[in-house]
């Protein structure tokens, strides 16, 4: 709820205050207020955003930034989401947490499954995405690395997913499963060796445009199978 002298304040001052007011639930408050605007996609709204996701000294305050750079779409949101996700930070990027790593990574994946990756970014994007689900320490910035690897029709992107299918970890080995499917229109019931095989002997591996019918959720036997590494 805001006060009646909240109310009179201009765009401009709620980005005054996003950016430089002294307490972080001051400076998220301003953000969220921002969010829901009138001039949430205007372009220096998203510049706003993108310096306090890169540079604010509260992970949440920079969470609220990177939600509010949604609603922009643009190259903005972009380069904000890979700068925050290098695996060595570039200079004008305070370090970002796992929780700041998520939200800027499922900035990404939407980005992409909406299509809104130029074909100049295309090439590093893919890359991120790779590098993320490879090395990245938090689960949660991995699986919405996977599901985002699920627009991208090439063949390093498969190679990627099919190595997460040996991990042992359900909830990766199901996430590359569904973007192998979504892929590819295959099933290989999360088998890393059948899927290698059905890679080195097809030249066309990108032949369905359908998606793939829902993959089945398996039940709790089939679970701790594959969680202790049995074989289905």
């Amino acid at each position: 709820m805001l006060s009646w002298q909240e109310r009179r304040r201009t765009p401009e001052q709620w980005m005054d205050a996003a950016l430089h007011a002294e307490r972080a639930d001051e400076r998220r408050k301003a953000v969220d207020v921002l969010s829901r605007g009138r001039h949430a996609a205007d372009d220096w709204v998203a510049q706003g955003f993108s310096t306090i996701a890169r540079t604010d000294s509260d992970p949440m305050v920079r969470v609220s930034a990177l939600r509010g750079l949604r609603a922009s779409g643009g190259p903005a949101a972009v380069s904000t989401a890979l700068k925050l996700l290098q695996r060595t930070p570039p200079p004008d990027v305070v370090p970002p947490p796992a929780p700041v790593r998520w939200q800027a990574m499922q900035l990404l994946r939407d980005l992409c499954h909406d299509q809104r990756i130029g074909d100049s970014e295309r090439d590093g994007v893919v890359a991120t995405l790779i590098d993320r689900t490879d090395l990245d320490a938090d689960r949660n910035v991995r699986l919405a690395a996977i599901e985002a690897l699920a627009v991208f029709r090439e063949r390093r992107v498969l190679i990627a997913l099919i190595d997460v299918l040996r991990e042992r970890d359900f909830a990766l080995q199901a996430a590359a499963e569904q973007s192998l499917a979504e892929l590819t229109g295959q099933h290989f019931e999360y088998d890393a060796d059948a899927w290698s095989a059905w890679l080195n002997r097809t030249t066309d591996l990108f032949t369905s445009e359908e998606p793939p019918a829902a993959q089945r959720v398996p039940g709790s036997s089939e679970w701790w199978s594959r969680l202790w590494g049995g074989k289905r």
